[in-house]
């Protein structure tokens, strides 16, 4: 079973961003490839950015989607050609905390898709959601922690 986030999902508001990097579309029997996109992306990125964003978009009724391993960068900033850009838009999020190993994070987005928003009764907003790496995650050993961001559909 799924277990749930060590610490209590918050809900916070963001402004909207841009993020660009190494895209591929997904679906279940490929996640396992995602690894390599980073990989992809280590070889690329300049040096001494901080923080670093894996986005699922693009989703389609058959749980195919897009993920892009890659940065933050200026809304009319160019993309490398064999980059891909997505949008993230503003709006309201749950933020939740992944504290375990990269490897089982997996487990976590099932715990918070099927346990923790059904039970809120919290719906998700068709847009990209997304995961953050910043300076406490070591991506040499996969330990540390990463933030995963959900875009909330409005409640009213």
């Amino acid at each position: 079973p799924a277990l749930p986030c060590e610490v209590e999902p918050v809900r916070r508001r963001v402004e909207g961003f841009r993020v660009a990097g190494v895209g591929a579309r997904h679906t279940a029997a490929t996640v396992a490839s995602i690894p390599s996109q980073w990989q992809q992306l280590a070889l690329t990125r300049e040096l001494g950015r901080d923080v670093a964003y894996g986005v699922c978009c693009n989703r389609d009724g058959e749980g195919a989607f897009d993920y892009v391993a890659g940065m933050e960068i200026g809304s009319t900033a160019a993309v490398p050609a064999t980059w891909q850009a997505v949008s993230i838009p503003g709006g309201e999020y749950l933020l939740a905390w992944h504290a375990g190993h990269i490897s089982a994070i997996r487990d976590t987005w099932f715990w918070l898709l099927n346990d923790y928003l059904p039970g809120s009764g919290l719906t998700l907003a068709d847009a990209p959601d997304f995961e953050r790496y910043d300076a406490r995650f070591d991506d040499r050993t996969g330990s540390g922690g990463v933030e995963i961001w959900l875009p909330l559909a409005d409640s009213n």
